[in-house]
């Protein structure tokens, strides 16, 4: 009889702990950012929560409910065909009862909360939100569509650390998930791909407290500044150190890297002396302020704000006054970048003009001290964030202090 109770106690003991743990990784209160309501912990088990902010949880492939590990190169019956749909189908749903994918709308409402890069016992990623109303989003990579392999980011700007999917398809075979690393963005990736999931609420509703602010912005926009998803950019190009150009489409000068000394070219292929060599020695990791050719109250873009400009995916190929250039924006809420070419520091000369535009980022390219974080596009409708030598010289578009 005793050994017949001591069994039973320790099966009753044993369930009672499954069932506790069971609870505890289905069960998050979440908190509530711009109206919606997010669960603190990644995904890991399909309907289970990891038990920390921080774990990586599995990987799941675009509305498949199959999750991968995290952390090494098992990846038995990996299928590498995207998967069809309109949407995350809710049978496919990885998320814990009471909570579903969000949408494309709503990971991109963390973009307009605040946003900071640390680590949580150990671990990397972005702290999103004001406390206590924040969550940790964990850099736990990505795996690619042919084999599986686990990505762990970092190549690129656009291999992020961390990237989590939205429910939101982009044509036939991509959806849109939420990439961060060196910058903030939203790009189309295949659905072969497995990310991390960080679910929502069931009974979210979509809010921006921020949005009222943003339109006040727009409407009181100045001639020396429009205000674009949140951010007022100048209307003209730098052209002498701490002044505009006269006119939107006017090119104003060329700048170095971290360099206050402009530059003037004006046609295809002429000379321009005086550029300076990069000390390699001494590399620069920020554009200081002691050297920002912005006018006062204005000052170089960061990488982010040039993706919150290449991510609203408004652009077009344009022709103002004689001059071609790129339209950023929705009128009225538009800013002209001419194209102005860029002094090739080799060579010495201006190229491109008519044909490219690149305007300098304030963004150091961390894995490679000596080159920075450029926006550039061309006449064949391809617009790029890429990194170039501090030395070449490119145009300046100015934000604004706010």
């Amino acid at each position: 009889m005793t050994k017949k109770l001591l069994i039973t106690l320790f099966i009753l003991a044993l369930f009672t702990s499954c069932e506790t743990r069971s609870n505890a990784n289905t069960f998050d209160e979440g908190v509530v950012i711009n109206g919606v309501r997010w669960a603190t912990r990644n995904v890991d088990r399909p309907g289970t929560f990891t038990e920390n902010p921080e774990d990586f949880g599995m990987l799941f492939q675009w509305n498949r409910r199959k999750g991968w590990n995290a952390i090494d190169e098992n990846v038995e019956g990996w299928n590498n065909t995207p998967a069809e749909g309109t949407a995350w189908y809710a049978e496919n749903d990885p998320c814990p009862p009471g909570w579903r994918v969000p949408t494309f709308e709503e990971l991109q409402s963390l973009y307009y909360a605040k946003r900071v890069w640390e680590m949580q016992n150990d671990v990397g990623g972005r702290l999103i939100g004001i406390a206590p109303n924040q969550i940790f989003l964990p850099e736990a990579g990505l795996r690619a569509a042919d084999r599986g392999n686990l990505l762990s980011g970092g190549l690129t700007i656009f291999s992020s650390g961390g990237s989590y999917w939205s429910s939101t398809p982009y044509k036939d075979k991509y959806a849109i998930p939420l990439g961060f690393g060196m910058g903030f963005n939203f790009n189309h990736h295949s659905r072969a791909e497995a990310h991390s999931i960080r679910c929502v609420s069931i009974d979210s509703e979509l809010s921006y407290p921020i949005i009222s602010q943003i339109e006040e912005a727009a409407v009181s926009a100045s001639l020396d500044g429009v205000v674009i998803n949140g951010i007022r950019w100048a209307t003209r190009n730098v052209d002498a150190p701490g002044t505009f150009a006269d006119n939107p489409e006017d090119i104003g000068m060329y700048f170095q890297w971290n360099r206050r000394i402009g530059f003037v070219a004006t046609y295809e292929d002429e000379i321009v002396e005086g550029l300076i060599a990069d000390d390699p020695f001494n590399p620069d990791t920020e554009w200081y302020a002691k050297n920002d050719p912005c006018p006062e109250g204005w000052r170089m873009p960061t990488l982010d704000e040039f993706l919150n400009l290449f991510n609203l995916d408004n652009d077009v190929w344009a022709r103002k006054n004689g001059v071609n250039g790129r339209l950023f924006g929705t009128a009225p809420y538009q800013i002209f970048l001419p194209a102005a070419g860029s002094i090739n520091f080799n060579r010495s000369s201006l190229w491109g003009l008519g044909g490219f535009g690149g305007y300098w980022s304030s963004t150091l390219y961390t894995l490679y001290g000596s080159h920075t974080i450029v926006l550039t596009f061309n006449n064949d409708d391809e617009v790029r964030i890429q990194f170039e030598s501090k030395t070449e010289a490119y145009s300046i578009r100015c934000v604004a202090i706010e």
